[in-house]
């Protein structure tokens, strides 16, 4: 996978450089009594601002307002004659035109989990296998690499589709198997893994990350659709539909499932792609706050439909397989503050508070965790 998946979106100067550029979340994040930082020294904020739990927030409620402009105008005649005492008859016209404008109370914006001054990190994504060219100890042939996501903006496009702009940092970890050795996993796709090692890092300044994509093997999922994804259920709905169909046109009997609730993307297929005929195993979570949260991707060998069937029982013994993923959850610092996220719960918690931000509101305070 080359850089240049990053450089199409890139938006501004991109930057390839052998020193890293340490991504500071302190320098993006609100100054001290202003919305959203920590609380001046006698717990007092900027404004009209309220201290709540350490932090500066607006607790006026006025949330939901909104405003709503309107015109009208109206002309009326009227004639009438009458006879006698208390006896009349009448005959009115009248014609009225009005416009108004407005927009309702309460009316909900869409909003994305995350937003700009975040830095999601994935602390280590890439892939290993069973021999080392070259020699190298069984069970530590890995290139692996570390991510490092610095938002700056977070808006629609002109689909209406949510995009991250971010500068970004790639950090190699391990590099003891060449980035070829990954071409067969999905997740090769996620970064430029031969431009990367533990003596180059490699950033991109103002890239541009789509958040619909939905992992797959070939070059319509590179580095800019990794690691951000929106889930809500239209989205979700879209990218598992386009999984299926990437899936089923490698194997047209392939076990697949995916699952909104727990934001899941699975498949069992037979794989004949770039090498020897394989099972393969591809299994993607999506957390609540919008990005990949689990990647779990292996390939061992294809026996025949009896003795490697399309499940996980084709995988089961495996301690050393001949080609996996690596994939460590990845965390998030907000406001000064670094959030473990879990597949498995679907939160992201402050291990300092013990509390949990809210995906519905990437504006709110953190609050008790579900």
């Amino acid at each position: 996978m080359s850089m240049s998946g990053v450089a199409l979106l890139v938006v501004g100067v991109v930057a390839l450089s052998a020193c890293p550029v340490r991504l500071d979340p302190e320098a993006s994040g609100p100054a001290d009594g202003d919305e959203g930082g920590a609380c001046v020294g006698n717990g007092t904020c900027n404004d009209d601002l309220a201290c709540l739990s350490d932090l500066c927030v607006n607790d006026t409620g006025e949330e939901g307002e909104s405003e709503g402009e309107g015109e009208g105008e109206g002309e009326g005649e009227g004639e009438g004659e009458g006879e006698g005492e208390g006896e009349g008859e009448g005959e009115g016209e009248g014609e009225g035109e009005g416009e108004g404008g407005g927009e309702g109370e309460g009316e909900a914006q869409p909003v994305f989990p995350l937003k700009a001054g975040d830095v999601l990190t994935v602390p280590r994504f890439g892939g290993r296998v069973d021999v080392c060219e070259g020699g190298g100890q069984t069970g530590d042939c890995d290139r692996n690499v570390k991510g490092s996501y610095q938002l700056t903006d977070v808006a629609l496009n002109d689909d209406n589709g949510w995009e991250i702009t971010a500068d970004v940092l790639y950090e190699g970890l391990v590099d003891r198997i060449p980035a070829s050795a990954l071409s067969r996993l999905a997740i090769e796709n996620g970064a430029d893994f031969a431009a990367i090692s533990q003596d180059t890092p490699v950033t991109a300044l103002g890239a541009v990350f789509t958040t619909g994509q939905a992992p797959r093997l070939d070059a319509a999922f590179r580095p800019n659709n990794f690691p951000f994804f929106d889930g809500s259920a239209d989205v979700f709905a879209a990218a598992a539909a386009e999984f299926a169909d990437a899936i089923l046109g490698i194997d047209e009997v392939a076990e697949i499932e995916t699952q909104f609730a727990t934001g899941k993307f699975e498949a069992f297929f037979k794989d004949e792609l770039n090498g020897p005929t394989s099972m393969h195993k591809l299994v993607v979570n999506v957390h609540p706050m919008g990005f990949v949260c689990g990647w779990d991707e292996i390939l061992v060998p294809f026996i025949d439909d009896v003795s490697t069937p399309r499940n996980q029982s084709s995988f089961n013994g495996f301690e050393n397989p001949p080609l996996a993923a690596t994939f460590f959850q990845p965390n998030l610092i907000r406001d000064r503050v670094t959030y473990q996220c879990s597949c498995f719960a679907r939160t992201c918690r402050s291990t300092a508070t013990a509390l949990c931000l809210d995906p519905g509101d990437p504006d709110a305070a953190p609050g008790p965790c579900p």
